[in-house]
């Protein structure tokens, strides 16, 4: 009876993160890994896991929410017909190398280093969210419009940079468990000169792929770690994620459909404080 009490109150507990990130991805359009994250980590040492075991297995189930929110959204934009297939092309197969090496990378790190690099990531995050808000609507493009014809051959360099791209967005994906956006929002705007809307479509579509890959290589080389959060396999933990999937989806599509009934500033500033506050505490723990 205590075991099953337990585990309601994991579940209860995964729920509402999976909630919060959803909140998230809906209202602001993240990706939820920096917050997810720091989150498991944080529940899984409680609970008297080994550190390094926890770090590793909060990346790939962290991964295993953001494929599932990324493929949600990427149906929407291949449907609306926003990407451009060969530009994708590039983007994802960059990408799919780039998760590899981060998540393969990141097996390595020590979960201590692994939490202060976390932090380092998290204020970069809010200093381009800040940035951006002060930047509204970059190069005056029309959210609703191309940047360029889809249509159209394009040339050589810009396939050049798609794959640069995509593979620092992969690595990061891969290696810190987040979706890459914090890479793809601004570098296919100003790199590529995508439309936010593009750009958005684009950046979905990507951490769709790079959080599969950056998933499965958790779990890959999980199975064969020595030691195993329980409900675990490999790196990913079924337990947590499963619960976190579902919530996650059903208060994003809640979340979405209420968008432009809130402030969206307030929101803004209330992920930022929070970033903080969590980069503080992956220092401090």
């Amino acid at each position: 009876m205590h075991h099953i009490i337990v585990l309601i109150k994991l579940i209860s507990i995964y729920l509402a993160v999976g909630a919060v990130v959803g909140a998230n991805a809906g209202f602001i359009g993240g990706g939820g890994g920096s917050i997810t994250v720091p989150v498991l980590i944080y529940t899984f040492t409680l609970l008297g896991y080994p550190l390094n075991a926890s770090v590793h297995t909060a990346v790939g189930t962290s991964l295993f929410l953001i494929f599932v929110s990324g493929l949600s959204g990427s149906l929407v934009h291949i449907a609306k017909k926003s990407i451009h297939f060969k530009i994708f092309a590039a983007l994802a197969s960059a990408g799919v190398v780039g998760a590899w090496v981060g998540g393969a990378l990141s097996i390595h790190i020590n979960g201590d280093v692994f939490k202060k690099l976390l932090a380092v990531m998290l204020l970069l995050l809010v200093y381009r969210i800040h940035r951006d808000e002060k930047e509204n609507d970059p190069d005056g493009i029309d959210a609703g419009a191309g940047g360029f014809d889809v249509e159209a051959d394009q040339p050589v360099s810009i396939y050049v940079l798609s794959i640069i791209t995509g593979f620092l967005s992969g690595f990061l994906s891969g290696f810190f468990g987040i979706g890459g956006a914090i890479v793809m929002l601004p570098a296919s705007m100003y790199l590529l000169k995508f439309s936010p809307l593009e750009a958005v479509a684009h950046s979905t579509c990507l951490m769709m792929v790079t959080a599969f890959i950056g998933f499965l290589t958790q779990v890959y080389y999980g199975l064969e770690a020595e030691s195993l959060l329980p409900g675990s396999i490999g790196y990913f933990n079924y337990t947590a994620g499963i619960p976190m999937a579902i919530s996650g989806i059903v208060v994003t599509r809640w979340a979405a459909a209420r968008v432009h009934m809130i402030d969206h500033d307030k929101m803004r500033n209330v992920l930022l404080v929070v970033l903080v506050i969590v980069a503080f505490v992956m220092v401090v723990k």
